[in-house]
């Protein structure tokens, strides 16, 4: 399957009817601006029109970066940059394949990991997030919890909570934050989710734990 002409359909045909859109990224943003060490270098993974991006260069974020596997997606996001599109990094790519340019101190990722029904995938994701991160850099993760839905937009999803998604993170990093919460859908749907906070280890730090 072509990911990118798969979401580029979807958007296509919801624009902002697809499921995960929420008016405002509260959760997000909370996390985010409450556990970074600092308020530059974050990279929105799945990105796609979300407003976090925008959001936080509004908050006097520097350096920041949106990425997904939908170019079509990407281009919707630049047009809802307004003055902030040319401070803004973008960048096309499926994040199974993703070659991190540099390291960055915030990793967000709504609703990525939990499409990740392949354990092979998973451990591919965990890889690219220690290889992007710098020590002491911070991963938010959102995705479905295991009460949540088992589809999302035609496709099975991965349900964990955030013990799952720290064992599938590995010991590269240590999860600091954990919460559940329920995104209602355009649609009024009710979707389980679970959010967790990790913290990349500094190298002498993962040798002392096994790795």
């Amino acid at each position: 399957m072509d990911l990118g002409e798969y979401w580029n359909e979807v958007y296509d045909a919801r624009g902002s009817e697809v499921s995960w859109f929420e008016a405002s990224p509260v959760i997000s943003l909370e996390l985010v601006g409450r556990f970074s060490p600092s308020r530059r270098g974050c990279i929105d993974v799945g990105s796609g029109t979300s407003d976090l991006i925008r959001m936080l260069a509004e908050d006097g974020w520097e350096d920041l970066t949106a990425l997904d596997v939908s170019p079509r997606a990407l281009a919707l996001l630049r047009s809802n940059l307004g003055s902030y599109a040319d401070v803004v990094t973008l960048i096309v790519s499926d994040i199974r394949d993703f070659a991190p340019p540099r390291q960055y101190t915030v990793w967000h990722d709504r609703a990525v990991f939990h499409f990740l029904v392949d354990e092979t995938d998973r451990h591919r994701y965990a890889t690219r997030v220690a290889s992007s991160l710098a020590p002491g850099g911070i991963a938010v993760i959102g995705g479905f919890s295991p009460d949540g839905p088992k589809q999302c937009s035609g496709l099975e999803v991965h349900r964990a909570s955030s013990k799952d998604i720290g064992a599938a993170m590995g010991d590269a990093f240590e999860v600091i934050f954990e919460m559940t919460s329920t995104h209602e859908t355009p649609q009024g749907i009710p979707q389980a989710f679970s959010w967790t906070v990790l913290v990349r280890r500094a190298d002498d730090e993962i040798a002392s734990v096994g790795l």
